[in-house]
């Protein structure tokens, strides 16, 4: 989630109970295989080939012939995720293959594994590069832009998309790290609401971000000021009279509480940085906004423009 996430929308010390609790799941979710499921974990360094083995990848000429072209694709949607292989000889179609990977396996991974299913096809069901070099073989590999017409290109992506959708054995089944950290993300996020949802705490950042997909969906610069006025808690003399920091909780301008809200919408000491305010959102979008969710939703930019031009000393 990040600390900056964290800050003015904690509900109570739970929230950072369910961040540890989320680290904790993601290390031993990672580690070993749980409930049958595989992880597509990096291999340990020492299993890496040296660089002196490295093989040069090369890219596709187009001034340059050849005898075999592979076409691969793979597609992830909501039917599952799936590969497609179309290998032409002589510019003859010889091989149509297709792949079901797990439905939690990414569109990344559904895109490299057609290409080590293509060469497992060639001479000899060779198994990798290096196996193919020795023969004097020359690979070279391109980025083929999608759905512009090339024929064997727009074959890979329907066997992918059929793969995806038909009920084939699944050939691949290690998921990604990266998905196992969006569930526990996104889990964290329900745990988190709930706790933001039943809390009677919070009243005024509430006002601004009434749930925690609200808050995640703004990038906020944070400060002790801005701080101050998504929470209520900080330099506000109405804050600081509760613990007998002020002999008394109005505002220099006479009003009898200097809140937050007074400092947005009502202090005359700020007319002028409010006007400004003012002004940049009426220039982005034709109106003046009232309610702090939406001042969030739509202008937390020029929200923190403001604050940071106050003067909270003052």
């Amino acid at each position: 989630m990040g600390y900056h996430n964290w800050v003015v929308i904690a509900s109570s010390d739970c929230v950072f109970c369910i961040e540890i609790q989320k680290l904790a799941t993601a290390y031993e979710s990672t580690r070993r295989i749980q409930e049958g499921i595989k992880i597509d974990t990096v291999e340990h360094y020492t299993t890496w080939p040296h660089p002196e083995d490295k093989i040069l990848i090369k890219e596709k000429s187009s001034h340059e012939s050849y005898k075999v072209d592979i076409y691969t694709d793979g597609s992830k949607g909501d039917l599952g995720v799936g590969s497609g292989v179309a290998i032409f000889i002589d510019q003859e179609l010889v091989h149509e293959l297709q792949y079901k990977l797990h439905r939690r396996c990414s569109n990344n991974q559904a895109e490299q594994y057609p290409i080590l299913k293509a060469l497992e096809q060639l001479e000899n069901k060779l198994e990798n590069r290096r196996k193919l070099e020795t023969l004097n073989w020359t690979i070279h590999f391109a980025w083929v832009k999608a759905h512009v017409g090339l024929a064997g290109n727009e074959l890979a992506d329907h066997l992918a998309k059929q793969a995806a959708s038909n009920e084939l054995p699944v050939s691949f089944d290690r998921i990604p790290v990266s998905d196992i950290m969006r569930e526990l993300q996104e889990e964290s996020v329900v745990k988190w609401e709930s706790e933001w949802q039943n809390t009677i705490n919070g009243a005024v950042t509430k006002s601004f971000f009434p749930s925690v997909k609200e808050r995640l969906r703004v990038n906020i610069p944070l400060n002790g000021e801005v701080t101050t006025f998504l929470t209520g808690h900080g330099k506000t003399d109405a804050y600081l009279y509760r613990f007998k920091l002020r002999d008394n909780p109005s505002c220099a301008c006479g009003a009898e509480e200097q809140t937050v809200d007074h400092h947005l919408f009502e202090c005359p000491k700020l007319d002028k940085e409010r006007l400004a305010f003012q002004r940049e959102m009426l220039r982005k979008t034709g109106k003046w906004t009232f309610t702090k969710l939406k001042i969030m939703q739509e202008h937390a930019h020029t929200f923190t423009n403001y604050v940071n031009a106050i003067n909270l000393d003052e």
